[in-house]
C-alpha cells in the first residue's frame, strides 16, 4: 500500500494507482467535495471526465475525529 500525506491527493494519481492494481491511501482536506459527502466510513463515486477519458471509480472515504475537535479524512481504493 502506498501512503500519501495531506496535500498530495490528486484525481489523476489516485486513478493511476487504482488502474494498475496498487492500493493507496491519501489524506484529503475537509474542503474536498468527497470529504464533505462522508459521514463516517463511506463508499463514494469519484466521477469520471469524458474529456479526459476517465470513468467513475469507487473510492472509500473514512472520517476520523481526532482530539481537539480536528477531523481527518482518508481516501483509499481499499474497499
Amino acid at each position: 500500500m502506498v501512503i500519501f500525506d495531506r496535500g498530495y491527493f490528486s484525481d489523476a494519481m489516485f486513478r493511476y494507482f487504482s488502474d494498475r492494481g496498487y492500493l493507496c491511501v491519501m489524506r484529503i482536506r475537509d474542503s474536498f467535495k468527497i470529504a464533505k459527502q462522508c459521514t463516517g466510513d463511506c463508499i463514494l463515486t469519484l466521477p469520471g471526465n469524458k474529456k479526459k477519458g476517465t470513468e467513475d471509480i469507487d473510492i472509500r472515504v473514512i472520517k476520523i475525529p481526532l482530539d481537539g475537535g480536528v477531523t481527518e479524512y482518508l481516501a483509499t481504493n481499499y474497499l
